[in-house]
């Protein structure tokens, strides 16, 4: 199937902050709009050169959603159901996202301009400083 024969897509872009450290370290990076939650995270997991071994979290005005925790009442395990459509991110819109809740690494992530169709599908690049060379130029 070629390129030019595939629908059209909604893509979002974000920026991803990794709060706390100096120089900044962050990235930009062009998904679907359609990604759920847990998607997300894969995304994040990939751009930001961490692995899949810890607990995390995202928190989106006042919700935690992500892996449960028994002493947690209010924390959602519905992230892999949940697409970033739901949220109804304005722009420039900000929401948060720990890894690792012994280092608790905590990344702002914040909706860069307007959704806009992409007519093709095509290797979606990211941006940042303190970029790991080895991961790739897409997701």
């Amino acid at each position: 199937m070629s390129f030019d024969s595939q629908p059209a897509i909604s893509v979002l872009q974000l920026q991803i902050i990794l709060q706390g450290l100096s120089p900044p370290v962050w990235r930009r990076v062009l998904v679907p709009e359609h990604l759920t939650l847990t998607q997300l995270r894969n995304v994040i997991q990939v751009v930001m050169g961490w692995a899949g071994e810890h607990l995390h979290q995202f928190s989106i005005r006042g919700r935690h959603y992500g892996e449960a925790h028994e002493d947690d009442s209010q924390f959602s395990t519905v992230a892999n159901e949940l697409p970033l459509t739901a949220f109804r991110l304005r722009e420039h819109e900000g929401f948060v996202y720990v890894h690792d809740f012994n280092a608790w690494w905590r990344h702002e992530i914040r909706r860069l301009g307007a959704s806009w169709k992409r007519a093709r599908q095509r290797r979606l690049a990211f941006g940042g400083r303190r970029s790991n060379r080895s991961i790739p130029a897409y997701y």
